[in-house]
């Protein structure tokens, strides 16, 4: 089982399809997703225990509490399968993909392109008070701290939520959801690019920073088929699996010619968090602005 990313049925059979024809076989991978930091405390708290986690992939940007558990491999990507070394991520995982939890869309129906926010600046103008919709998670700040500084994160979220009186919703999916129906005219969530591709009333601004996170595929060490693991790790970095899965979900790693991030990112600066860096300081940083987020979590 792949734990990490939410596929519908026909992307799983997608995602099937891309692997066994990248291998010439016929094995049938089971993908689950869901709450990432839950998960990864499930999967910790199991493994202390004794108890299966049923997991082989762990598909996520938020592996801290199995980390420290000890509940998973350590694989050098790069000794056993040629992969970029820039891929690793700490001893255990590979990148297969960068996301985002801060992008900006905007509600093609309601913001005009003369209109739109050009810069994370730009959300505290006084017109789009009321407007935008953020998550309530506190882990989207990170990508706004390593990007652009722990003051700028601080002054913006405050911003925010004191004088725009954001609307603030469970998850990121909720917050396209919002902007696709016109509810809000700008949201900070993860990609729209499947929806802009398929002529939904939404865009992303021509904005001045592209702020990433790195997520990537991590084995169990209680998974019964840790080689399988291996293998889907090393064909979704591979240039047919980030095919696969831009086709499939939209995703890819930004350096991946052609592909919906990788032309987004194109002549804008961008910030990539890494996962060592990401752990070193996860702790503190979601502590703290969960902290801020809840003195709002009735908005």
């Amino acid at each position: 089982m792949v734990w990490g990313i939410p596929l519908n049925p026909r992307q799983i059979t997608g995602m099937n399809k891309g692997f066994n024809e990248f291998y010439g076989t016929n094995i049938q991978i089971t993908h689950r997703g869901g709450a990432h930091g839950v998960k990864a405390g499930e999967i910790a708290r199991a493994y202390k225990a004794g108890v299966p986690s049923g997991v082989d992939v762990f598909w996520t940007a938020a592996p801290a509490s199995v980390i420290k558990a000890g509940a998973l491999v350590k694989i050098d990507w790069h000794k056993e399968f040629g992969v970029d070394p820039s891929l690793q991520m700490s001893e255990y995982g590979v990148t297969t993909h960068n996301s985002t939890a801060t992008m900006i869309m905007v509600n093609t129906n309601l913001v005009k392109v003369s209109e739109e926010p050009r810069s994370y600046d730009d959300l505290l103008d006084p017109k789009w008070k009321g407007r935008i919709a953020i998550t309530r998670s506190p882990r989207p700040w990170m990508q706004v701290v390593y990007g652009l500084g722990e003051a700028k994160a601080d002054q913006l979220l405050n911003g925010l939520l004191d004088t725009q009186k954001v609307r603030i919703l469970p998850r990121v999916m909720d917050v396209r959801a919002r902007v696709l129906s016109g509810e809000y005219a700008v949201g900070m969530s993860a990609d729209a690019f499947k929806e802009v591709e398929k002529g939904a009333p939404v865009r992303h601004p021509n904005m001045d920073n592209l702020l990433l996170n790195t997520g990537g595929a991590w084995i169990l060490k209680d998974s019964k088929a840790q080689n399988i693991g291996r293998l889907w790790g090393f064909w979704a970095v591979s240039e047919e699996g980030q095919q696969t899965l831009h086709k499939v979900r939209g995703f890819s790693l930004v350096t991946t010619k052609n592909t919906a991030l990788n032309k987004y990112a194109s002549g804008r600066k961008t910030h990539v968090m890494p996962a060592d860096w990401r752990l070193k300081n996860q702790r503190r940083l979601v502590k703290k602005y969960s902290a801020i987020l809840k003195k709002h979590k009735t908005r």
